[in-house]
């Protein structure tokens, strides 16, 4: 089973670090790294486009 991430923020620099975040979570649970997607999103248009077609356990939501 694939587990889908969505991390949306115009930020970059805050997309890569809950990238890190993410990552270093799933190493210490043991969950390889082909077990598991990041997908990113710069705003909120960007974020429901992909919502709509893609299935996501987890979204990240910058609302600031």
């Amino acid at each position: 089973m694939m587990i889908n991430f969505l991390v949306v923020d115009d930020v970059m620099a805050n997309v890569e670090i809950l990238e890190l975040i993410i990552d270093d979570y799933m190493e210490e649970k043991k969950i390889e790294e082909d077990m598991y997607a990041i997908f990113r999103a710069k705003n909120g248009q960007e974020a429901v486009d992909l919502a709509v077609s893609n299935h996501f356990d987890l979204i990240f939501l910058d609302i600031m």
